[in-house]
């Protein structure tokens, strides 16, 4: 008959747990201790230019009075960062509260399903959104088929010189497919330092810009 020795295992399961955490312990004083990655200059007060970077293209927007819809363009965290931020700091049902001046709601279609964005489609007001695109690379599929189809929807119903007042991209600063739409079209941007991982981006552009 066979005999299953519960004691046994659930003692080499602490033993490889221990292991694991020890292990990813070391690996993690590792990368404090080498700082490969920009993570460091977001979090840190280096990272201030970022900062200042948002706060600053936040206030020229609000100024301008004219939006009260954000909606973020992107894929995974560059589209669950902001997600997370506003749905942790604002009412959980932030888009049915009653409308005040300013931003008040806030759309993060993180797919290109195309009813799903078909549907989004008819109910914003082209002349009152703000059309964030993020993506750091400038070269994801599904970000850049969004921003087609949105842009067009600004382009058909304010005109070009007026859609192009209502883009605003998160990019690589300085290199990229998307970077060199956004110097063609004069489209508003922020940076995205190269060395940040997605699951990080909320310390940047992705996160602060929607909080902002």
């Amino acid at each position: 008959m066979f005999k299953l020795d519960i004691g046994n295992l659930e003692s080499v399961s602490l033993d490889n747990a221990a292991e694991k955490r020890t292990a990813a312990q070391q690996r993690f004083e590792q990368f404090c201790a080498e700082r490969v990655s920009t993570f460091f200059e977001m979090v840190e007060p280096a990272g201030r230019p970022v900062l200042d970077e948002v706060l600053q293209t936040a206030e020229a927007i609000r100024a301008e009075g004219r939006f009260t819809r954000f909606l973020n363009l992107g894929i995974g965290g560059s589209s669950l960062g902001g997600e997370a931020v506003m749905r942790a700091l604002t009412h959980p049902w932030q888009n049915e509260t009653p409308a005040r001046k300013g931003f008040s709601r806030f759309y993060f279609p993180d797919n290109v399903d195309p009813e799903f964005n078909a549907g989004l489609l008819e109910i914003l007001p082209p002349e009152e959104t703000l059309v964030h695109v993020a993506s750091k690379s400038g070269s994801t599929a599904e970000t850049a088929a969004q921003m087609l189809v949105y842009h067009r929807w600004l382009v058909e119903r304010l005109g070009q010189e007026q859609a192009a007042r209502h883009m605003l991209v998160s990019t690589d600063p300085q290199s990229g497919d998307l970077r060199q739409l956004v110097d063609a079209q004069g489209w508003r941007s922020l940076g995205i330092p190269p060395g940040v991982g997605g699951r990080f981006s909320v310390f940047g552009s992705i996160g602060l810009l929607p909080m902002a």
